[in-house]
C-alpha cells in the first residue's frame, strides 16, 4: 500500500514537476513537500487540501482510503478555481487564495449557527475579501 508520501510523490512526477517546482506552485516551502513525501511532515488538513485541489485527486485517495482519485465534486469545484489563480493576474498565490477560503467557511458556519448578524457577516465577508 503507498504512504501518503508515495502518492504526492507520483503525483509530481506525474506532472513532470520538481519537489521545489511544487512548493513554489503551492506557495509552501521546499522543505514541507520534501517532508511529506519523506514521511517527516505531517499532512495538515490545510495542506491535504491544497493538495487535493492542485493534483485534482480525492482527500480519501491522498490518504490512501481509496485507490480511486476521484476528481473534486461540483461544491468543491469554487475551491479548485481559487487554488488555480494564476497569481501574475490577480497578485494572490494559491495558498493565498485557500486562506481566504478558509475564512469564509468559518465566517459562514458563524452565521448559519447565529452566532453573528447578517450585517455582521456581511461587513465580515467584505474585510475578508478586500
Amino acid at each position: 500500500m503507498q504512504s501518503i508520501g508515495d502518492r504526492i510523490r507520483l503525483l509530481r512526477i506525474d506532472r513532470k514537476l520538481t519537489q521545489k517546482e511544487l512548493a513554489q506552485e503551492l506557495g509552501i516551502g521546499y522543505s514541507t513537500i520534501q517532508g511529506y513525501e519523506q514521511g517527516l511532515n505531517k499532512l495538515s488538513k490545510r495542506g491535504l487540501r491544497l493538495l487535493s485541489t492542485y493534483f485534482n485527486v480525492s482527500e480519501d485517495y491522498l490518504l490512501g482510503k481509496t485507490n480511486e482519485k476521484q476528481p473534486l465534486d461540483e461544491n468543491e469545484q469554487a475551491i479548485e478555481v481559487l487554488a488555480q489563480v494564476d497569481p501574475e493576474v490577480t497578485g494572490i498565490s494559491a495558498k493565498d487564495a485557500l486562506d481566504i477560503v478558509d475564512k469564509l467557511e468559518k465566517v459562514i458556519a458563524m452565521y448559519k449557527a447565529g452566532d453573528i448578524t447578517k450585517e455582521e457577516y456581511q461587513r465580515i465577508k467584505a474585510k475578508i475579501i478586500d
